[in-house]
């Protein structure tokens, strides 16, 4: 009886590999159809990472005040400071004045605290 169930138990375990066995053979298959040959591959470019998009902004002074634009969107300030032009050097004045360009919230927040001191 007990050597009954180990026929059996075996006889299962090699049907079961036959399965895994025939499923390999496939997924085998499978990936030699996907693949690219080798002048598929030559031709066939890797994308190249592209760099997040850096928001660009401009500083300008409107009405005696430092003033934060999207560059997108000059019609209305994104940040008003409380930076009076009157207590910046005339070299910064005119240059606000034209507008500076800030690439990047780093560069934006840090003419900011230039600007503060």
């Amino acid at each position: 009886m007990n050597s009954k169930r180990i026929t059996i138990a075996a006889c299962g375990m090699f049907i079961m590999l036959g399965f895994i066995a025939s499923g390999f053979a496939e997924l085998r298959e499978y990936r030699k159809e996907k693949e690219p040959d080798a002048s598929e591959a030559a031709i066939t470019e890797t994308p190249t990472p592209t760099e997040p998009q850096l928001t660009r902004y401009v500083l300008k002074i409107e009405d005696g005040i430092v003033v934060v634009f999207n560059e997108r969107d000059m019609t209305r300030p994104i940040i008003v400071t409380d930076i009076y032009a009157s207590t910046l050097r005339h070299s910064d004045r005119e240059e606000l004045t034209q507008g500076i360009v800030a690439n990047g919230d780093f560069e934006l927040y840090s003419l900011i605290e230039d600007f503060s001191v």
